[in-house]
């Protein structure tokens, strides 16, 4: 239900130079709970139930060769996870270090980091277990403003219009002023929100733990429509050409016209697919909890190919230049062909990898629960560097304007750079 300005009192902290910049040093793997699932990964084993199919494409009905205008930002820009509404984690331009780093500077927050950082207009945007949403001068972390929510944050914002939208464990989805913090709306679901928005003209797609896909309208935050899945969406939305494309614990992955709510297609995949589908040149591709990367047929969700990487892939793949990057939860990285599947280069790195990469200057950034951020080349899978951090990392890397920015579950926020730069 939108509840427009919501009555519960919201604090504000306009605050200066708060961030404190340290040196990262050895940590060991915080774990918590378990329980960090943020739209980008889950190990829940579903119900398999019964399969639902629904409506057919229509024939004149596009691929989506390119993701719908509205959400993606500029090549500086990384307004939300995965950089564009199709998740594909591959800025178009975009500039990351290719060489050893340094930590520019390490912003301490409160509480722990599951929410990965959205990088708009120079400043970065995450949330924390702390329940807060934050807004970080991109160069020296200092701190714009602070916006209390109902519950821990572990979706990632999306930062569209001058307006951020993230869910919380409360069961909002809230819309932010991006420049001064102010919550211009909230609306409210009956479970919690890890669940990351993709914003696409003038429209808030978001899932929720109470087993809805919602299309929300961003201006004023009021119900457009909701796709009922039946189990938790984590699955964060991908969306493409007029259809949403979302994952479930039912072991389905779902096509919905994004402007009726209407599925055009439900297809039964071998397992759990929590992360957000990642969507190119006409096919969407999931990672599954049964260890397999499957590529389906946006128009009516046939198969073209499916590779097993041998553990859980708990987090979304990245795609660049007709290549799929892939991970798994055994700290293996796969580069596969988009096209065929066919394997190319694999490269093991210490610690369970959870959390989507980013792709940027020939490099796949991805970091680790082994408290780690690595950087390997594309062509061949090398290592270029490996920065640690103090503690382990559930957070997709933004990647920006020469510059790696990452939250960690130690509770800060990382902005590393190349120590040339740096110098």
């Amino acid at each position: 239900m939108p509840l427009g300005m919501w009555d519960r009192q919201t604090r504000r902290r306009y605050l200066c130079a708060v961030g404190t910049v340290g040196v990262a040093g050895l940590a060991g793997c915080g774990s918590g709970n378990g329980d960090t699932s943020n739209g980008d990964g889950g190990t829940d084993t579903p119900d398999p139930g019964t399969e639902t199919e629904g409506g057919q494409p229509t024939a004149e009905e596009s691929t989506p060769d390119d993701p719908d205008d509205g959400g993606a930002g500029s090549a500086t820009d990384v307004p939300m996870l995965g950089y564009d509404p199709a998740r594909t984690s591959a800025p178009p331009g975009a500039t990351g270090p290719t060489e050893p780093v340094v930590e520019r500077w390490q912003t301490e927050l409160d509480g722990q980091l599951v929410s990965s950082p959205a990088v708009v207009d120079g400043t970065v945007y995450i949330g924390g277990s702390d329940q807060e949403v934050r807004a970080l001068d991109a160069d020296g972390a200092t701190e714009a403003w602070s916006l209390g929510t109902d519950g821990e944050v572990r979706s990632t914002p999306a930062v569209v219009g001058g307006t951020v939208y993230v869910g919380s464990d409360g069961g909002n989805v809230y819309a932010i002023d991006a420049a001064d913090g102010t919550e211009t709306w909230a609306f409210e679901t009956s479970d919690r929100i890890r669940s990351s928005p993709a914003v696409v003209d003038g429209t808030v797609y978001v899932g929720g733990d109470d087993g809805n896909v919602y299309a929300i309208d961003a201006a004023d935050g009021t119900d457009e429509w909701r796709f009922e899945v039946g189990l938790a969406v984590r699955s964060s939305p991908a969306v493409a050409d007029g259809t949403v494309y979302v994952g479930s614990r039912s072991r389905r992955v779902h096509a919905i016209d994004s402007a009726t709510g209407e599925q055009r297609w439900a297809v039964r995949v071998d397992g759990t697919v929590t992360s957000a589908p990642t969507v190119a040149d006409g096919t969407v591709y999931v990672g599954t909890d049964s260890g397999s990367v499957t590529a389906l047929e946006t128009r009516d969700g046939a198969e073209a190919w499916s590779r097993s990487l041998g553990e859980d892939v708990a987090a979304s793949p990245a795609i660049a230049e007709g290549r799929l990057y892939a991970c798994d939860v055994n700290g293996r990285i796969v580069s596969l062909d988009a096209e065929t599947g066919e394997r190319g280069w694999s490269t093991e790195i210490p610690g369970p990898i959870t959390t989507a990469p980013a792709v940027a200057s020939g490099t796949v950034y991805v970091g680790n629960q082994g408290s780690r951020v690595h950087a390997l080349a594309t062509d061949d899978g090398r290592r270029r560097w490996a920065h640690e951090l103090d503690g382990a990392v559930r957070s997709t890397p933004a990647v920006v304007g020469g510059t790696v920015y990452v939250g960690s579950f130690d509770g800060s926020v990382y902005a590393l750079e190349a120590e040339a730069e740096a110098a």
